[in-house]
C-alpha cells in the first residue's frame, strides 16, 4: 500500500534515492561496524577485561551446575523457577564443549556480538536511517561500555538481547521481501527469548507472531508457517503446562510472587509489616522476607517433604557448592503464600505499588552497565567507561524521587544517576512506534512500520513489566532494548536535523 508523506518519513528514508542510499555505501557501513567491533574487543582484552563465568554457580536463575554437566534436558526440565532454555545451553556447554568454561563462552558471546552488531544496523536501515547515523548509532551500541561488560558475563541478558534486537532486523526483512526464512527466524528468535527470560512473557511472544501475521500474511507455503507458528505455540505451551502440573501456577517462572513481594510486602512500613504478620493478614514468610535460604522458613512454616524424592532438582534445598536452591519444592507453599502477602500488602496501601515502580523507574535510567555483578570488568576500562557516560549517555545525578523501606538500598539511596540519553531512547521509541502505528492504521503497513511497532511492544514489555515487578536490576532489564533504542534515535535524530536543514533553507 501507499505509504503516507505525512507519516511515513521517518520510515521510509532509507528507499530514498541518492548517493549515499546505494548497496556500497551499506557495504562500507557494514565493513566500519564490524572493524570497530573487532577493535573494541581486543582493546577490551588488552585493558584486562575477561569473561566472568563465576556467576554459572552463583545464579539463582540456574540449576546446580553439576547436574546440568550431567543431565542438561533433564535438569532444565524440572527447574520450574525459570524458562528451561538458558539452562539447557548452559549445560550443554558444560557437557559437550571440548573447550574450557570459560573459552567456550567468550567465543559464543563474541559470536554473538557480530550477530548483534549486524542487526542493530539493519534494523536502523530498515527504520530509514541514512548509512552514516545508522553506522555512528550502531557502533555507539555495541561497542559502549555495557556492551562490553554484558558480552563479558556469562549470563542469559547478552543473548536474549542479541535475539530481541535481531527478531525486530527480521521483522522488517520478512515484511519487505516475504522471504519464509526472515518469518521463521522472527519466530524462532522471539519463541528462544521467551523460554529463556520470563519477563519476555508468552502473552508477548504470542503479540510478536501475530504482528509479523498481520504486516504481512503468509501466502506462499502457508502450511510451513502455520506449522513453524504451532511448533513455537507448543513449545511454550509445553512449558506453561508444565509449570501448572508442577507448581499449580500457569507461566514460566514459579518465583513470580515472591519477587513481586519485594515490591510490595518489603515496601511497607516496618510496623505495619510486622502488625500485620501478627494479627494473620500477612504469612509468617513475609516476616522473613524473599528469597531467603529455607532453613531461614522452617521454624514459621510446617514441616515439608518433597514429592519428587528421586528429582535432586526438586529435592535439595543446597545445591552442591552450598548455594541456595529456590528449585527444592518445599519453596512452593512459601511462593503461595507470596502471592496471598502481595495482594494483602496492596489492599493495605496501594502506595507501595506506586513507590516501587517510580524508583524501578528512576533505577531502569541509571546507566546500564552501572550493574553491582560487572563491577570488577567495569573498572578495568576507567577512563572509557567515565568518558561514554559523560558525552554518550550524558548520564547527570538525580535525587531519589520516592523513600523505600528495604531491598534496593545498595542501588537507590541519596543521589541516582540517569542517562538523558536513555530517557531521550524511550522517548524516540514512543514516537516512532506510535507514529508507525497511526499510519499502519490509515494507510497499511511497511516494513519500517512494522518493525518500529515490534520495538516500541518490546521495550514497552520490557520496562513496564520489569519496573512493575523488580526493584534493583531494572537497568540491567533495560539494557534488553538499549541496542534497538540506539537503532530508533539514529533515525529519529536524522530526522530532526532534517527538519531543522529545511527549516533553515525556507527562512
Amino acid at each position: 500500500m501507499d505509504p503516507d508523506p505525512s507519516t511515513a518519513a521517518a520510515t521510509e528514508v532509507a528507499t530514498a534515492a541518492g548517493p549515499d542510499a546505494g548497496a556500497g555505501a551499506w557495504r562500507r557501513a557494514t565493513a566500519i561496524v564490524l572493524i570497530a567491533l573487532a577493535a573494541s574487543r581486543l582493546l577490551a582484552r588488552w585493558a584486562g577485561v575477561r569473561t566472568d563465568t563465576s556467576w554459572l554457580d552463583r545464579s539463582w536463575q540456574l540449576a546446580d551446575t553439576t547436574l546440568l554437566a550431567h543431565d542438561p534436558w533433564g535438569t532444565a526440565w524440572s527447574l520450574h523457577t525459570q524458562p528451561p532454555l538458558y539452562n539447557l545451553g548452559v549445560g550443554s556447554v558444560l557437557r559437550w564443549s571440548p573447550l574450557s568454561t570459560e573459552l567456550s563462552f567468550t567465543l559464543l558471546h563474541l559470536a554473538l556480538g557480530v550477530v548483534l552488531a549486524l542487526s542493530v544496523l539493519d534494523l536502523a536501515r530498515s527504520l530509514g536511517a541514512r548509512p552514516v547515523p545508522a553506522t555512528v548509532a550502531t557502533v555507539l551500541a555495541v561497542c559502549s561500555p555495557a556492551a562490553l561488560l554484558y558480552e563479558s558475563w556469562a549470563f542469559y541478558t547478552y543473548p536474549v538481547a542479541v535475539a530481541v534486537t535481531a527478531a525486530g532486523a527480521l521483522v522488517a526483512r520478512w515484511v519487505r521481501s516475504g522471504r519464509f526464512v526472515a518469518f521463521a527466524g522472527v519466530c524462532a528468535l522471539a519463541t528462544a527469548a521467551t523460554l529463556t527470560r520470563s519477563l519476555l512473557h508468552p502473552l508477548w511472544l504470542v503479540a510478536v507472531l501475530a504482528l509479523v501475521v498481520l504486516a504481512r500474511p503468509p501466502r506462499d507455503r502457508r502450511a510451513l508457517a502455520a506449522g513453524t507458528l504451532a511448533v513455537c505455540l507448543v513449545a511454550v505451551g509445553a512449558v506453561v503446562v508444565r509449570n501448572q502440573v508442577l507448581t499449580g501456577e500457569p507461566g514460566t517462572s514459579s518465583w513470580f510472587w515472591m519477587n513481586t513481594a519485594r515490591v510490595t510486602v518489603a515496601q511497607l512500613p516496618a510496623d505495619t509489616r510486622d502488625a500485620m504478620v501478627a494479627d494473620g493478614r500477612l504469612s509468617p514468610v513475609a516476616g522473613v522476607g524473599a528469597f531467603r535460604d529455607y532453613e531461614q522458613y522452617e521454624p514459621v512454616v510446617a514441616p515439608c517433604q518433597p514429592e519428587h524424592p528421586d528429582d535432586p532438582v526438586l529435592s535439595r534445598p543446597r545445591k552442591a557448592n552450598g548455594q541456595v536452591n529456590l528449585a527444592y519444592e518445599c519453596y512452593l507453599p512459601l511462593f503461595d503464600a507470596s502471592r496471598d502477602d502481595t495482594l494483602a500488602a496492596l489492599r493495605e496501601d496501594p502506595g507501595t505499588a506506586v513507590r516501587s515502580f517510580l524508583a524501578a523507574t528512576h533505577i531502569s535510567l541509571m546507566p546500564s552497565g552501572d550493574y553491582f555483578y560487572l563491577n570488577d570488568n567495569r573498572d578495568r576500562l576507567g577512563l572509557y567507561d567515565r568518558a561514554y557516560r559523560s558525552l554518550v549517555l550524558v548520564t547527570v545525578p538525580a535525587p531519589a524521587v520516592v523513600p523505600l523501606e528495604e531491598g534496593t538500598s545498595q542501588v537507590y539511596q541519596g543521589t541516582v544517576p540517569i542517562s538523558l540519553t536513555a530517557l531521550a531512547g524511550l522517548v524516540a521509541v514512543v514516537v516512532l512506534g506510535v507514529q508507525s502505528l497511526v499510519g499502519w492504521r490509515r494507510h497499511g503497513p511497511t516494513a519500517a512500520r512494522a518493525a518500529a511497532v515490534y520495538v516500541l511492544l518490546t521495550t514497552a514489555v520490557v520496562v513496564l513489566a520489569g519496573n512493575a515487578f523488580e526493584l534493583g536490576e531494572n537497568n540491567r532489564f533495560r539494557w534488553i532494548v538499549e541496542p534497538a533504542m540506539f537503532a530508533v534515535l539514529a533515525v529519529v535524530v536524522q530526522l530532526g536535523l532534517d527538519r531543522f536543514r529545511a527549516a533553515r533553507q525556507a527562512g
